[in-house]
C-alpha cells in the first residue's frame, strides 16, 4: 500500500506541515487559519507491473510488439529529432545492442536527460492503440561493465523503422 498525502493550505502552513511530516509527529496539530485540516491522508494501493509468470512462479520473458502496432507507435503523432536520432542509431546498429552511453554522447544528454528520452518513448508504446500489456519495442540488457542498459529493437520495430521515411 503507498500512502499519498496531500498538503493544501498557505505557504507557511505547508511549510510547518511538512517540517512536522519529517519530524514524524503528529499531523492532525496542523490546522489552516481556519482550522480546517492541512493535511488529507489518501492509501492506494500499490500498483506495479507484474510480469506474467509460469506456474513455477520463475517471470516470463516480454513478447515482441506486432509490426501494426511498431508503425502506429511511429506514425500516431510525430516524433521529436532527438528520438529519431536514436531510433535510427539503433536500428543501424543491428544487430549489435548500443551502450546507452553511446545514445548520450549521440544526443549530447545526460543520463537523467536521456533517461527521460526512452521514458517517453515507453509512455508513448503504451499508449500506442493495440498496444499489449507486456510486449516490447526495444530489446535492452544491462551491461555491468558499462553500469548502463544496452539497447536494439526488435524485428517488428526494425522492420517498422525501416519504413519510415525520414
Amino acid at each position: 500500500m503507498v500512502r499519498v498525502i496531500v498538503i493544501e493550505g498557505s505557504p507557511d502552513d505547508v511549510t510547518k506541515t511538512y517540517a512536522a511530516l519529517a519530524a514524524n509527529t503528529p499531523t492532525e496539530a496542523a490546522m489552516n487559519r481556519d482550522h480546517s485540516a492541512v493535511v488529507r491522508q489518501e492509501a492506494q494501493p500499490h500498483q506495479s507491473p507484474a510480469l506474467p509468470s509460469a506456474s513455477n512462479g520463475a517471470v516470463q520473458p516480454l513478447a515482441d510488439v506486432t509490426k501494426s502496432v511498431a508503425q502506429a507507435f511511429l506514425r500516431r503523432r510525430p516524433l521529436a529529432p532527438v528520438q529519431i536520432t536514436v531510433l535510427k542509431a539503433i536500428s543501424e546498429a543491428h544487430p549489435n545492442m548500443v551502450p546507452a552511453t553511446d545514445l548520450q554522447k549521440l544526443t549530447g544528454y545526460t543520463t537523467a536527460q536521456f533517461a527521460g528520452l526512452m521514458g517517453a518513448l515507453g509512455r508513448r508504446l503504451t499508449n500506442t492503440p493495440g498496444f499489449v500489456p507486456h510486449t516490447r519495442f526495444f530489446k535492452q540488457q544491462w551491461d555491468h561493465a558499462l553500469a548502463c542498459n544496452r539497447y536494439s529493437l526488435t524485428d517488428a520495430a526494425r522492420e517498422a523503422i525501416a519504413e519510415q521515411s525520414w
